[in-house]
């Protein structure tokens, strides 16, 4: 955000390939309220990883979410103009053939998203056949190459230290 980008979705987004669009229901700033960890806040996320339906109990008064960015910095949509994968390895970032890219942002995506093997949406497309997840998938692959195709630049960033991601790409887009 220090290098004047408007923030979209950190976690989640959607996109139609072309455009990418934020999510209300993301969870980005879910949990930074409760990121201090005085006694209460270090009681309450300790018991939540022991059962996490208490995660959904509002034990805690939300903030907006422009407490933490600036409403002019919220974006509710913009053209995908660049992809980038980022790996774990040597550091770098390096440009990308367009069918390599396109099988991994679908092998990232079927990871995220395994909808296609859902044990309830696999039974309830048994009883309800005008689901159709084998058109999901196919509407899911349609979108994933129209993205890859319409980026300007497909990229693989790749370092060991998660918080160089970044910098590394604003490096490579000349913004740092």
């Amino acid at each position: 955000m220090e290098h004047g980008a408007g923030f979209i979705a950190e976690d989640l987004a959607i996109t139609d390939g072309k455009t990418i669009y934020s999510v209300p229901w993301t969870s980005t700033f879910r949990y930074y309220s409760s990121v201090d960890q005085g006694r209460l806040n270090a009681f309450i996320n300790k018991a939540t990883k022991v059962f996490p339906p208490l995660e959904l109990l509002p034990l805690t008064k939300p903030k907006p979410i422009d407490d933490y960015v600036e409403s002019r910095r919220l974006i509710d949509s913009a053209p995908i103009t660049h992809v980038a994968i980022l790996e774990r390895g040597d550091e770098g970032v390096f440009h990308e053939k367009s069918d390599e890219a396109y099988r991994k942002a679908l092998n990232l995506n079927r990871y995220e998203f395994n909808y296609h093997r859902a044990p309830m949406l696999v039974a309830h497309e048994f009883f309800n056949p005008e689901l159709n997840l084998d058109e999901a998938c196919l509407a899911e692959r349609r979108i994933l190459r129209t993205m890859v195709d319409s980026a300007k630049e497909l990229l693989v960033v790749r370092t060991t230290d998660a918080t160089r991601y970044a910098g590394l790409m604003l490096d490579h887009l000349g913004k740092n």
